[in-house]
């Protein structure tokens, strides 16, 4: 496929961020995978880091489920051009197919951040934000 890199592919392929989230990320609200990377960083508890990876495997689960989806409707489009099957009647359609993949998509890594902030103290959101470098 042409559209998508190779990473690309991996990456919507094993349900990664792919960078959707970084509304949420470069505001103080923290992901679950990078919050299970410093869980000791930021002092989670039993509780917090079950919470955490109960969130992470869902959020995984969903990503790669939809992930898939965006790459077939990538590749259904790739095809209609190299086939010249494409007209602009229905070029909007397809667009509009992989458009409401990929909001998907981006819906189910920002609501994982969302939850995260149910599961951390804002102490702790604080912290992970100082780490990850985006304290201003």
């Amino acid at each position: 496929m042409k559209s998508l890199s190779a990473d690309d592919l991996a990456e919507l392929e094993s349900g990664g961020g792919w960078g959707l989230a970084k509304a949420a990320e470069l505001n103080g609200i923290p992901g679950p995978s990078h919050v299970l990377k410093m869980k000791a960083d930021l002092a989670l508890s039993v509780d917090q880091e079950t919470s955490t990876q109960r969130i992470f495997e869902k959020m995984r689960e969903d990503a790669v489920s939809e992930g898939k989806r965006l790459i077939a409707g990538e590749l259904a489009l790739e095809i209609a051009f190299r086939e010249g099957s494409i007209t602009e009647a229905n070029l909007r359609a397809q667009l509009r197919a992989v458009e409401t993949i990929r909001a998907n998509l981006r819906y189910i890594h920002l609501t994982a951040h969302l939850e995260m902030m149910r599961v951390l103290t804002e102490a702790q959101a604080k912290q992970y934000s100082e780490l990850r470098g985006y304290a201003r």
